[in-house]
């Protein structure tokens, strides 16, 4: 630095570097590495003006400083200015230039050794090098030596990228220089610098040497740096990731096929954007792929070999992405019209050298193409004529499902799915094989069931338990084998039963279990399976919950067992396409878990006869539909004639799809199911399968990045809501653009939206909710009949319709182990070089709802409620608007004011929930929680706290009689009932407990003394209107102090025993919970094949009590007896990292303490000798003999096994 040529530069950047720091501490901001770097640019702009930038040479300290200040006045609220005068004599000033002095040691006495010159991470000539982000917020340096070296002392050079070799350095806590990396890397030649901060940490780890690698030379492996993409195209990728950041779009970047080649996958779409390729730069950033559909530019500019080909800028590539996503695009050549109307043309020259009109928007087979502008040549001043950038959707390698005119084919294909889904599982069980290893093993073993060694079943978990099954049949380990869907206890109940039979009487065991020899049992059973899993084409008689009903085949194992060239998804698609055809009920079908209930949903028909246009429905809401579904096929080179509804909510459209020839071709389509919404914001939905519910749909947050260069806000501030019309108007727009791509005169399927429903509710209610909770009264103003919904349920709907769910990536990344994480790893809160959900959400733990992120910005008031959450891994992703906020047309918030109403949410500005105010937070959230998925919030009911008996030990509650009529629920099968015994119940402070008895205190005695429950019912008879018994414990162990509260406020009366004791005071007023947790619905039977395959529920801890309160040791044993399986797989891990775990779990250093149990040592293999061949020819070396070692070496470990040292 002798000629400290262009020092000036990087001591201006120093000061700037210097007044960052101070602005962060002086105004309490975090201020991001990119609001730092943007506030730097506006310094130039200033300097600008005055025709000079902060790198001039020739810039004086009074300009330089006056810049700086004004800059960070106008970016930082709170900012003071920090350099007084803006003079050379500013002590700031100075210490900033004593301080760089002393570092470089120009002008002034300093040891060449340690001088160096320090590089901001603001600096625009080095802030966007991999090595100076990797840095953070630090310094990096070069050492005078190097710039000797490779410079000669000039430090103006040191920016150019041929001094890319330089290695730059970091200086540690304590003051100690290390190696930060060179200043021009592979991943700034390649592009991936310029991307990292778009990308987490750990996806930049995945993708980095897939991109270099796409650089190698295939000769010499060596990366030539003239491999890697353009700046154009790298800033084309960086520009579409801005974008999904500046969307709240989630998206992960992975690696794609090629090294090279690395690729933005985006969250709940099909869309995959390729961001970088070494062997195809046009394709990086220019091409939007979905499902096998391909969206890029084109243009119809001939050239020597074909078309033209089209670099689009980083706008352009923009808006490609945002047309893949639905939205408007208009074009350039023509303002104001939409990229994919018809009625425009232009001329393109055909056959012959003619000019011809060509639409602006057409068809051609499998491809649509839509003009954007006009295309300019290379080195041409303007467009020719006709000469047009197209949007190019080609869909030619699209998989589709089958499609079928008529019913013929139809009904052949899925009858040859059932029959050869039948065969296949048949096959699958192995039959003959068990049964000739059985007998093959009982040879052997002699009988004995210890010895014999089972089979490898089958991958399949359902075919392996049925496996499992017959093994134990065939080898004696059972002798019964029940038939399909038969339980144990339905078989030992039928052996109960045969006791009871009088000697005439013959026992029927046929219809539970097989009869004959083991291997006719399993002959018998193998033969059924196919009828009872798979079921058959033609409808039989299938026993479904103890009813007989007609039912064909379960669609679910047909699509994964029949034959097939394609997987499992596709045949579902082509079975219900099938199914459509031959116009077969859901009914029908076979199987009851979701995917089978989501394929009948899938087999709904739009009804012709039930049908009205739907410009002309009664509803709003169903005519911005409509208008929505024609803007989208006029969007996509069509014309519509015609849009029917029915009352399932399936739309039919007719129209034409314009082609090439300015011809039509007729085209029509199916999309649904599209539910009206009701008068308090709820759908009820009519799903095919049945499995319908009255829900309210809530809202879609995403989180918009901070804006760089701009304060950091709340994540409140930056949240953008999508609710129910807003997603259905997306959805219809990218699905009916993917329907009329494909090629065919019949689009699209009936049930094509169903999956947005799932994204919004919370809570499914019975489809009766709100006509159970109304009551009507004749209106004496009106003489008619009015109705009036009740208070709880109208708060509940209310509620509902304001929840608010943020993304599973942010559950995932912005949570308390994000928390722990951050602090761990001690995170920089102003390093943004980097981009995830614990960076997007500005370092905020989600699961608290009030408080500060890294930023130090507080979670504003008056957007959600601060107790009301989802549960679990919900708290804080699920929240609640509170009653006055709104939520405006580009989905911002609109915070509530100080009121009750502003800050609550509706169901928690009750007043009846006032008490809630002196209940733990947890306590809270539960209550809320509970009363959305209630049945009834009761009226007040008297309550008394007591022990009783021990009826109330562990929380459970006893009710009267009269309350269990008063609050009736559904149970099984939707029936409405009175409250019964195991029916969980609330209060209003998270106090949950089942129902453990219901008293009628007009028992008669002789009854009561044959239950044991006569003090109980005379405690109810001495105290008429008593209606609850709770225990008294939970207000203490909990410290939900607001039970007490409610019970005081209430109508407080005395408390009488039976004995005629008195007790004043001792009874208050509760309201209570009615859930819709019933007994009978919430228990479920396993038979023996589910839980051989693990369907059944886990052991827990409560099973155990109520074990051993009925003293059954054996089958405590069976649950819980000593798991050595894991034991001895944990005890493997630690003898590897040179621990080991004695028999009590006490874990010891192995060499370092002594075992305290007396287990075996391990026993050490010695390593073997090494055997070689003869050499072939005299001065050969020998080689190794591998065929005699490896049995040398199976030889010496087949006798009993043991570990061996590497």
């Amino acid at each position: 630095m002798k000629k400290a040529h262009g020092l000036r530069r990087y001591f201006y950047e120093y000061v700037y570097y210097k007044a960052v720091e101070q602005a962060r501490g002086q105004a309490g901001q975090v201020i991001p590495i990119s609001q730092a770097k943007a506030i730097r640019a506006r310094v130039d702009e200033i300097l600008g003006q005055r025709g000079t930038e902060l790198a001039d040479p020739r810039l004086g300290v009074t300009d330089c400083l006056t810049a700086i200040d004004q800059a960070f006045a106008e970016k930082v609220s709170d900012y003071e200015p920090q350099f007084g005068d803006h003079s050379p004599q500013n002590e700031r000033y100075q210490q900033s230039q004593r301080e760089f002095i002393r570092a470089t040691g120009v002008g002034a006495q300093a040891d060449p050794k340690s001088a160096r010159l320090p590089i901001s991470p603001y600096d625009p000539d080095w802030s966007e090098r991999a090595t100076v982000k990797r840095a953070g917020t630090a310094l990096v340096y070069l050492p005078d030596e190097t710039i000797a070296r490779v410079a000669g002392g000039e430090v103006e050079t040191l920016a150019d990228p041929r001094r890319g070799n330089m290695v730059l350095w970091r200086i540690d806590n304590e003051g100690k220089p290390f190696e930060a990396g060179r200043a021009m890397t592979n991943d700034d030649a390649s592009g991936l610098t310029a991307l990292m901060d778009k990308m987490s940490q750990q996806e930049y780890d995945r993708v980095r040497e897939w991109v270099v690698d796409g650089g190698r030379d295939p000769q010499t492996n060596r990366v030539d740096r003239n491999r890697f993409m353009s700046q154009r195209a790298v800033a084309r990728s960086a520009a579409l990731l801005e974008e999904l950041k500046a969307q709240g779009v989630s998206y992960e970047v992975m690696r794609d096929r090629e090294p090279g080649q690395i690729k933005a996958k985006i969250a709940g779409t099909g869309m995959e954007i390729r961001l970088t390729d070494t062997r195809q730069e046009e394709y990086a950033g220019a091409r939007i792929y979905d499902n096998g559909t391909v969206l890029r530019y084109s243009t119809n500019y001939r050239v020597p070999g074909g078309m033209a080909v089209y670099s689009p800028s980083p706008a352009e590539a923009v808006q490609l992405l945002r047309f893949a996503q639905g939205h408007r695009i208009e074009r350039t050549d023509l303002p104001g019209h939409v990229v994919g109307e018809t009625g425009t043309t232009h001329q393109e020259r055909g056959r012959g050298r003619t000019l011809v009109d060509v639409p602006d928007s057409y068809h051609v087979d499998r491809e649509s193409m839509f003009v954007v502008g006009d295309y300019v040549a290379p080195g041409e001043s303007g467009p020719r004529s006709g000469s047009k950038v197209m949007l190019r959707r080609d869909a030619k390698n699209r998989s589709l499902p089958a499609f079928f005119i008529d019913a013929g084919p139809a009904e052949a294909y899925a009858k040859a799915a059932v029959e050869s889904a039948r065969e296949n599982l048949q096959a699958a069980l192995g039959v003959e094989d068990l049964i000739a290893r059985a007998e093959a093993e009982r040879e052997r073993t002699g009988g004995h069931l210890d010895a014999i060694e089972p089979p490898e079943y089958a991958a399949d978990s359902e075919v392996a338990a049925i496996q499992r099954s017959y093994w134990d049949v065939l080898t004696g380990a059972h002798s019964d084998l029940l038939r399909p869907g038969a339980t144990e206890e339905m078989y030992q109940q039928r052996l109960e039963a045969i006791g009871e039979l009088q000697a005439e009487e013959v026992p029927e065991m046929g219809n539970l279990v097989y009869g004959g020899t083991a291997v006719e049992k399993v002959r018998q059973h193998a033969e059924d399976v196919p009828f009872e899993l798979i079921g058959t084409w033609d409808a039989e008689l299938h026993n479904v919950d103890g009813e007989w009903v007609q039912q064909r085949f379960n669609p679910d194992r047909v699509a994964r067992y029949m034959t097939s060239p394609t997987g499992q998804w596709s045949n579902l698609d082509n079975l219900a396409s099938a199914l459509r055809r031959c116009e077969i009920p859901p009914a029908e079908m076979m199987g009851s878990t979701f995917q089978a209930t989501r394929f009948k949903d899938r087999l709904v028909r739009f009804d012709a006869e039930r049908s009205v246009p739907i410009a002309d429905h009664e509803s709003a809401f169903m005519r911005r539909i409509g208008a929505t579904v024609r803007e989208s096929i006029e969007r996509n080179a069509a014309t519509v004639s015609e849009i029917l509804v029915d009352e399932q909510g399936v739309i039919r459209w007719s129209g034409e799809k314009l082609r090439r020839d300015g011809k039509g071709t007729p085209i029509s389509g199916e999309i649904g199911q599209v539910f009206d919404v009701g008068e308090y914001g709820e759908i009820t939905t009519a799903f095919a399968s049945g499995d319908n519910a009255l829900v309210v749909p809530g809202y879609e947050a995403t989180i918009m990045a901070q804006t760089p260069g701009e304060v950091p806000s709340s994540v409140e501030e930056r949240t953008r809501l999508r609710g129910y019309e807003q997603l259905m108007h997306e959805r219809i727009q990218y699905q009916i653009a993917s329907d009329l791509i494909a090629g065919r005169s019949e689009t699209g399927e009936p049930s094509s939206l169903n999956a947005v429903y799932s994204q919004l509710y919370g809570t499914k209610h019975p489809t009766d909710f709100i006509e159970r909770a109304t009551t009507y009264q004749l209106d004496e103003s009106t003489g008619g009949i009015k109705g009036h919904l009740d208070e709880w349920t109208a708060a509940i709907l209310q509620t509902e319709a304001r929840r608010v769910r943020y993304s599973n990536a942010i559950k995932a990344g912005s949570t308390i182990y994000a928390e722990y994480r951050a602090q761990r790893d001690r995170t920089e809160p102003a390093d943004d070089n980097r981009f995830d959900a614990w960076r997007l959400t500005g370092g905020r733990n989600m699961t608290v709802l009030t408080g500060k992120d890294l930023n130090n910005v507080d979670a504003p008031s008056g957007y959600f409620d601060p107790v009301m959450t989802g549960g679990a891994t919900n708290q804080g992703i699920v929240r609640y608007l509170t009653t006055q906020a709104q939520v405006g047309p580009d989905g911002r918030i609109v915070p509530g004011d100080e009121s009750v109403a502003g800050q609550r949410a509706p169901l928690m500005a009750l007043p009846e929930l006032e008490t809630l105010r002196y209940d733990p937070f947890d306590r809270q959230q539960m209550t809320a929680s509970t009363i959305m998925q209630s049945s009834e919030v009761t009226a007040p009911a008297k309550t008394a706290l007591m022990t009783f008996g021990g009826w109330t030990a562990d929380d459970p509650i006893v009710v009267s009689k009269e309350f269990a009529e008063r609050h009736r629920i559904r149970g099984a099968g939707g029936q409405e009932r009175d409250l019964v015994v195991g029916d969980k119940i609330s209060d209003l402070h998270g106090n949950k407990g089942v129902i453990s008895l219901i008293v009628d205190r007009d028992m008669p005695l002789q009854d009561a003394q044959e239950q044991e429950v006569v003090e109980e019912v005379h405690w109810f008879r001495a105290n008429p209107g008593l209606d609850v018994v709770m225990s008294p414990f939970s207000l203490i162990s909990r410290r939900n102090a607001g039970s007490a509260r409610e019970l005081m406020s209430g109508n407080v009366s005395d408390l009488h025993s039976p004995n005629g004791d008195l007790r004043p005071g001792a009874s208050g007023e509760m309201r209570f919970v009615v859930t819709h947790m019933a007994v009978d619905e919430k228990t479920k039977i396993y038979d023996d094949e589910q839980v051989r395959a693990g369907k059944g529920r886990k052991a827990s801890s409560q099973l155990a009590w109520a074990l051993q309160s009925q003293d059954c040791p054996a089958i405590m044993r069976e649950f819980y007896d000593h798991n050595s399986g894991a034991e001895s797989n944990l005890r493997e891990y630690l003898l590897v990292a040179g621990m080991d775990m004695e028999a009590d779990g006490t874990l010891r250093v192995v060499g370092q303490a002594e075992g305290l149990d007396e287990r075996p040592e391990r026993r050490f293999i010695p390593m073997p000798e090494l055997l070689r061949t003869q050499p072939r020819k005299e001065g050969q070396l020998p080689g190794l003999n591998t065929t005699a070692m490896r049995k040398s070496f199976g030889d010496l470990i087949g006798d009993r096994g043991g570990d061996m040292e590497i």
